[in-house]
Formats: structure tokens, sequence, C-alpha cells
């Protein structure tokens, strides 16, 4: 399992659409009957955002990449956007536990500030983006020191030129890892 997350701008879109090809290939050297599949999380929801995200787990079959993942993204976004979280503390926790359990590779997209914000703009971005960007950045930071306690993470920046090449070997092991484990169909 890998989920792409980050601030907008980072890449994460183009990251995810070479890394499904790359998986692709791998999977298929490996004799991966399932296709790579890419789950989009769905945003911000009025309510039931912790249910899919328990149930997106549950469904969750490899070889599977996440485009951002409420675990992450909602402890950034929700505080800065709209001064509260749409999943509970505890919820949180319980969500920490079930994704700890599937031990997910995630790639945090963070290019240089200078370059967010200008990639970001680019886009239709969700009311409140553009203008607390620099804030949700400094909170994906933060973040980030807890997440690397219990997730392996790899800092993808897509102006580094060598990072890719990097990402792309430790998702290689990290498929290898995943597949040893066992849960792929073959």
């Amino acid at each position: 399992m890998i989920i792409v997350d980050g601030p907008d701008g980072g890449g994460k879109t183009w990251l995810i659409k070479d890394l499904s090809r790359q998986l692709q290939k791998w999977t298929e050297n490996l004799k991966v009957r399932e296709p790579v599949k890419v789950i989009h999380s769905p945003g911000p929801l009025e309510s039931g955002l912790l249910e899919w995200a328990l149930d997106a787990l549950d469904r969750a079959i490899e070889p599977v990449i996440f485009d951002r993942f409420p675990y992450f993204s909602e402890a950034v976004y929700g505080p800065i956007l709209r001064h509260k979280s749409l999943i509970s503390e505890m919820g949180f926790q319980e969500l920490g536990i079930k994704l700890m359990t599937h031990e997910p590779l995630i790639v945090y997209c963070r290019p240089p500030l200078s370059v967010l914000l200008k990639t970001s703009q680019v886009m239709n971005q969700m009311d409140g983006v553009i203008d607390n960007l620099k804030a949700i950045v400094k909170r994906y930071d933060q973040q980030l020191q807890y997440w690397m306690r219990d997730f392996r993470v790899f800092h993808y920046d897509f102006t580094q030129e060598d990072n890719k090449e990097l990402l792309m070997t430790v998702i290689d092991e990290s498929v290898r890892e995943d597949y040893k484990r066992g849960g792929w169909k073959t």
C-alpha cells in the first residue's frame, strides 16, 4: 500500500500516474492478478469521512495507491480551512491503528515553498487553500514529525532530479516486501 499525500501543488497527480504505470510493470513481473488501483480520497465529507477511510482500508486489495488519505490530509486541512477536523481524536487513533496494520509507504510530496506557491495556482483549488497555503505547508511539515514515528515515509521533491529514481528504488523494495508478506492474488 502506497499513500501519496502533501500540500496542493506538490506533484501528487503526476507522481501517481508514474507510480501506477511502474507498479503495474512490477506486479506483472510478479504475476499478480489484481491490477493496480488508485483510490482517491473523497475530500471533506459532511459526515462519514472516518467511516469512508476505515471502509477503504478494509476494501483495499494490493497493489493499491491512495491519492491522499484522510488520516493525513484531514489532520492538516480540517483545522486550517474549517477550524475543526471532521474526524474526532478517538477516530484518528482508531484509523491510525488500522492503517499501521497495512504497513503503508507514505510518499510526502513537498517541493520548496516557492515552488508550491506557483504550482498550487495552476489548478482550481478548494476554497481557502491558496490563501492558507503557507499555513497548510507548515502544518504538514509539523505533522510529518509524528507520522515518521509510525510509518515509513519518503519525502518526494519533484524539483530534485535524482529524487524520483530514489523513490522508485524505495517503492520497488516496498512492493517486494508487501508481496512477500502475502495478501496479493497471484
